[in-house]
Parts: C-alpha cells; sequence; structure tokens
C-alpha cells in the first residue's frame, strides 16, 4: 500500500472528494453559461469526475482497509442491484413513457428499500 493511503483515514478521502465534487460543480456551471458546448470545459469536466471516480475509489480501499466486509465488488454490487432495481424498466424491457413515469418508478423502489431494511 502506498505510505500516503497508509496514513488516511476516511474522513481524510472524503475531504478530497468533498473538494473534487465542488470543482465538478463548478465545471458545470461555467458550462450551463456557455451558450455551446466547449471543448476545453468538456476535457476539464472529464478531468474532474476522474478525480471524483479516483477518491470514491481511494474511499472504497481505505474502507476495505479498516472495515470489515467492505470491498469494491460489494460495492459494485450493491450500486448494480440498486439500479437494477431503482430502473428495473431499462433491464425488464417495460420501458417509462416520461420523467414523471421513471421517477414514480424510482420513489415506489426506494419506498420498498425502506420497508425491507426497517425489517
Amino acid at each position: 500500500e502506498c505510505p500516503w493511503t497508509k496514513q488516511q483515514s476516511a474522513a481524510d478521502i472524503l475531504f478530497y472528494l468533498r473538494t473534487e465534487m465542488i470543482e465538478v460543480e463548478e465545471v458545470l456551471r461555467k458550462q450551463h453559461k456557455q451558450p455551446a458546448s466547449s471543448p476545453k470545459l468538456a476535457q476539464e469536466l472529464v478531468g474532474e469526475l476522474g478525480d471524483v471516480l479516483f477518491d470514491a475509489l481511494l474511499l472504497i480501499r481505505v474502507c476495505e482497509r479498516d472495515q470489515a466486509g467492505v470491498s469494491l465488488q460489494k460495492v459494485c454490487d450493491s450500486a448494480n442491484r440498486k439500479l437494477r432495481r431503482r430502473c428495473a424498466y431499462l433491464f425488464d424491457g417495460s420501458g417509462v413513457s416520461s420523467m414523471e413515469d421513471a421517477e414514480a418508478v424510482w420513489q415506489a423502489a426506494k419506498k420498498a428499500e425502506r420497508q425491507e431494511e426497517a425489517m
């Protein structure tokens, strides 16, 4: 393990992750002000999103080290299950006809998740 990473806690990495998210927000705000898509801003956004992904992966690594039961595979599996529950229409062919329908499916899935967690 990298000597720098060895010294980091999850809280340390969260600080960096928050900072990178702010930088993503700043680029998106700049893009919103542009009348047309800017290749320079797109490149900047790609770089910032890469930083967010890097820090998220680093956070998972630190949590793997410090907390039993956490792994990149488990995090990816969890995200996959959540996506398939909340956006089932993308995978089962049922489709939705509007943004409102998609939102209703999403909210129903979240409600069902909360009920399962309460049991």
